[in-house]
């Protein structure tokens, strides 16, 4: 492998053009954030910064699939302010954090060349983009696997107990992130076994590994059986459109717009880059490629044909900057001179964003709307409501979008707005609250303190028990999906008068 000593361009000039890449970076992603409101999984996390750390746990196991680590750091970002705009700004943050691992990842094995083609092919993915573009985990999970394969590098290479706690810290935090983050801690350890197991003397890192394994292990079990109870309806199977979808869009994102050939074109220049690495590249690029990028997109694939359904885009959202990454030591290996390193930089750069920004049309498709519209849906209600009526919201999520829209974000606590007779159509909790008593339900937070919310466009109400009659007597709005569409009638009591359709959000008035 080269050095590097001769092509890599001096530290401030390095710094220069780094700064440069993160410039643009940010402008796309602040771009594709100014868009819409929040859709439905967003208003998860942005509903939980109302609530203290124990509440957020509580609220995560009591309504969600997912660990509660990234919405406790969510949490302790809204300190500042709980906007739309401030909060969609923490998944930017650990998107352009991603950039700089690269970037110190590449610059430790390849120089700094090479670092900065890595990090300029991580700040112009599609898939990068979109995922910093929501309230979603993607962004920090993609950048803690990213830390992991830096800090694992650096053990292997230098032992240290502070680097194998930095590891244990990292795997700690990964497990709380997302329900599937086995997948991604799963890539990181079949990367560090095989590195260990590649060294001159791998004896005095089988143990330490095996212990990390464990524990692990033991890190993931709880987070897998909570999601093993849990429904999901959204997964698919791995069809080929379905792959090459996943696949094209780590260059083109998931954008509305992208049709499925340029998706297959983008999914074919994919599987080519990474045959050429695992053909032409050194044993360090084909296991970096093996563990990060085939391995997990073969597991997902595995589990979604034998077990379960999981395939879905962001599954495997970690695995795009892995792919600039291998390019960028490739082309640092594959260099023998200073002049041919800056062609081979130039041209991959070239090729890179003709593609991605130009092809994919990245820089138009991030401004296209895409997002389920509830603040438009409460901007009608503000509008249409001027006698106050009620509103009528009786799924959690749509009451927590509307509420936050309608009230402003600070609108409250969703435990203590809650339907005391029926929250939701889960019989086993209905149970699990009967079973634990009133106090208890109490210390935990779960105890209602009314079904209701006050807002500037009338009184919200949740819950799928009847609405009493006294509220509905003299007309209401009412707020639901759109399962409702196909209905002539839908209002739950009354006779519907009007709808109105909005982006994944149907308003019916109802006398």
């Amino acid at each position: 492998m080269n050095t590097g000593a001769v092509t890599a361009p001096s530290r401030p000039l390095a710094l220069g053009l780094l700064m440069l890449v993160l410039l643009a970076g940010f402008s796309l992603r602040l771009a594709a954030i100014g868009v819409d409101g929040l859709w439905m999984d967003e208003v998860f996390g942005a509903s939980y910064t109302n609530l203290n750390p124990l509440e957020v746990v509580v609220a995560v196991l009591r309504f969600d699939i997912h660990p509660p680590g990234y919405y406790l750091q969510l949490d302790a970002w809204s300190l500042l302010s709980r906007s739309d705009l401030w909060l969609l700004l923490n998944s930017v943050f650990w998107s352009l954090l991603s950039v700089l691992v690269v970037y110190w990842g590449v610059d430790a094995r390849a120089g700094r060349g090479a670092a900065l083609v890595g990090a300029a092919c991580t700040a112009w993915l599609g898939s990068e983009v979109f995922f910093a573009s929501e309230l979603r985990m993607y962004a920090m999970l993609g950048c803690h696997v990213l830390l992991l394969w830096c800090c694992v590098d650096a053990w292997l290479l230098g032992g240290g107990r502070a680097r194998l706690m930095a590891i244990v810290g990292l795997l700690l935090s990964l497990s709380l992130l997302h329900s599937t983050a086995f997948i991604a801690v799963g890539a990181v350890l079949c990367y560090a076994w095989g590195r260990a197991l590649l060294a001159p003397q791998p004896r005095g890192l089988v143990k330490p590994l095996g212990l990390l394994t464990l524990l692990a292990g033991a890190l993931l079990l709880p987070w897998l059986v909570n999601a093993s109870f849990r429904s999901v309806t959204h997964t698919r199977m791995p069809t080929p459109e379905n792959v090459a979808q996943t696949l094209g869009g780590w260059l083109l994102g998931y954008f509305p717009g992208v049709g499925p050939h340029e998706y297959a074109l983008a999914a074919l220049l994919v599987l080519l880059m990474l045959v050429w690495l695992m053909v032409r590249g050194s044993a360090y690029v084909r296991l970096l490629v093996f563990a990060f990028v085939l391995a997990p997109v073969a597991v997902v694939a595995l589990i979604s044909l034998a077990v379960r359904p999981i395939w879905l885009d962001r599954t495997l959202a970690f695995c795009a900057p892995f792919l600039a990454v291998g390019l960028a030591v490739h082309l640092h290996e594959r260099a023998a001179s200073g002049r041919q390193a800056w062609a081979w930089s130039a041209g991959l750069l070239l090729v890179w964003g003709t593609f991605v920004l130009g092809f994919g049309q990245l820089q138009e498709r991030v401004q296209l709307p895409r997002k389920m519209q509830f603040r438009e849906a409460a901007q009608f209600l503000e509008q249409a409501n001027k006698a106050q009526r009620p509103v009528y919201v009786p799924s959690n999520v749509r009451f927590w979008a509307m509420a936050r829209y309608m009230a402003g974000p600070d609108w409250g606590s969703l435990l203590a707005v809650q339907d005391p007779v029926k929250p939701d159509e889960s019989e086993t909790w209905r149970k699990l609250y009967a079973r634990l008593g009133e106090a208890r339900l109490r210390q935990l937070h779960l105890l209602p303190v009314q079904r209701y919310l006050d807002t500037p466009a009338g009184r919200l109400w949740i819950g799928l028990s009847p609405l009493p009659p006294a509220v509905t007597a003299d007309g209401y709005f009412y707020v639901s999906d759109m399962s409702e569409r196909n209905r002539a009638q839908a209002c739950p009591v009354g006779v519907e008068v009007s709808r109105h359709i909005f982006e994944g959000v149907m308003v019916f008035e109802c006398k």
